[in-house]
């Protein structure tokens, strides 16, 4: 526990160096809200009903603010600190989430998957794919822990794991995905990839659930060829990793305003 600690002041004194300021518990203005809504939907397909996602979005942003917030230089919004010790980067439409020291998926600038130095302990499950792979899955297994979407090199998505909507879509993709790879108990699929173009059209329900067990069943080189240990390597040096994703922070505040994609 002491790590943990050790580790997130550590990011926080290093963001705070990059960015300026590490606000705790700011009021989350309702404008702000509105507008981080409507890019995230301009960045992501919703799944399941609109009004509850924005209910959950809402309450989410509240519930963060309570905990920190990260602003840049001139005021503007960065992105919060969360009671598990992560930082949620807002970048145009984009979070990038930064795991301190849990639940650990690092790229390097180039995309490849950097190496790691210690196994991840038995409690935790981690999918982290080749690069170039469209889609990663990690979930934790701690209740109320999280499950990140990965799509693309900058966005990740995540729902808790109490969601009953997750927890719906985890264990109907193991179920698609056959059987052993779903741990009930610690609620995650070990190291499976989603493939992306599933991703954006499964819906646990009626007749995406129908579709995606076509494609597994029409590619089975993708059951057998991209499916990780559950155990990966995670480096220690928490420390040199701060540094690396504060220096990376720094670097995207300087490039100026970052442009909202749709695409």
């Amino acid at each position: 526990m002491e790590m943990v600690h050790r580790a997130t002041a550590a990011v926080r004194n290093l963001t705070d160096e990059a960015f300026g300021e590490v606000i705790d518990g700011p009021a989350m203005e309702s404008s702000l809200v509105d507008e981080m809504w409507t890019l995230w939907k301009q960045e992501f397909v919703l799944l399941g009903d609109e009004d509850e996602r924005h209910r959950h979005f809402v309450d989410t942003c509240r519930e963060l603010s309570k905990v920190g917030c990260v602003r840049d230089h001139d005021g503007g919004l960065v992105g919060f600190w969360s009671a598990r010790s992560e930082l949620r980067v807002w970048r145009g439409c984009r979070f990038e989430q930064v795991y301190v020291p849990h639940y650990v998926m690092r790229q390097d600038v180039r995309g490849r998957v950097t190496p790691y130095l210690e196994a991840v302990r038995s409690f935790m499950g981690v999918a982290v794919g080749r690069p170039g792979t469209p889609v990663y899955v990690v979930a934790g297994t701690f209740p109320g822990s999280y499950i990140a979407i990965r799509s693309g090199p900058t966005t990740i998505t995540t729902l808790a794991d109490d969601d009953p909507w997750a927890t719906s879509l985890l264990r109907d993709v193991a179920a698609t995905m056959g059987g052993p790879d779903w741990d009930s108990e610690a609620g995650l699929i070990r190291g499976h990839q989603i493939p992306k173009d599933s991703m954006r059209a499964y819906h646990p329900r009626g007749r995406h659930a129908a579709a995606f067990a076509d494609y597994v069943r029409l590619n089975p080189t993708w059951q057998q060829g991209t499916v990780l240990p559950v155990l990966v390597q995670v480096s220690m040096d928490l420390l040199a990793w701060s540094r690396e994703i504060a220096g990376r922070l720094a670097g995207a505040a300087a490039r100026g305003p970052r442009n909202v994609s749709t695409t």
